[in-house]
């Protein structure tokens, strides 16, 4: 994470950037980074008594684990009734995980979840790609978005930096050093969880909520 944004071009090589002068342009203007600079996602009441926060990375096998057999339960147990407000932050590990955040907020606040869940489902794929870059945009075609908008969107430097910085604040501020790590009411647990496992965690805090 400590290498600049062109080290990141570089990385996706088979972006062939050059070939696509509009999404050059685009970039540099960087007219579409405000509305994607998004600290979080959040599902669930802003009132529930448990707030679970989960950092995460996209190119983590844990990570996608938990999405495709914990985060379910939680959700329908737990954020659809009410009892927990449930936090996505994004803690990219590598190049690959970066760039697939990236995407996920360029496809649009209406597709972020179906995005979230289509490189989770196809992970080994685009994270083991030689090509990357070619495996991402493969996906952002899956997810109906223009060639030209997926290159914008991977040579945009101020979402590259604010998620970048966000993960810095987060290693830094919370000792953040893998993923997943949840936070449960500000208890923390990191490495792999099974939703008893964080669903125990939720109980406790509900318990301690109550009294």
């Amino acid at each position: 994470m400590r290498c600049g944004f062109w080290a990141v071009a570089a990385f996706l090589a088979g972006l062939a950037i050059a070939t696509h002068p509009a999404a050059a342009q685009a970039a540099d203007s960087e007219k579409l980074a405000a509305e994607h600079v998004r600290p979080e996602r959040a599902f669930g009441s802003s009132d529930a008594p448990v707030t679970v926060i989960e950092y995460f990375s996209f190119g983590c096998h844990h990570c996608a684990n938990f999405h495709r057999t914990a985060w379910p339960a939680i959700r329908d147990k737990y954020v659809d009734t009410g009892k927990v407000r449930f936090v996505f932050r994004e803690f990219p590990l590598d190049l690959p995980s970066l760039a697939a955040a990236m995407l996920t907020r360029c496809v649009g606040d209406e597709r972020w979840y179906e995005a979230t869940d289509r490189l989770f489902k196809d992970q080994d794929v685009w994270s083991h790609s030689g090509k990357p870059g070619e495996a991402l945009a493969e996906v952002a075609r899956t997810l109906d978005m223009p060639r030209e908008q997926f290159d914008a969107c991977m040579l945009n430097t101020v979402l590259y930096q604010n998620i970048r910085q966000a993960v810095f604040r987060a290693r830094d501020e919370l000792g953040i050093a893998s993923t997943p790590t949840f936070f449960v009411n500000g208890e923390k647990r990191s490495g792999a969880v099974s939703a008893d496992d964080l669903g125990a965690m939720i109980e406790q805090a509900l318990s301690r909520a109550a009294r």
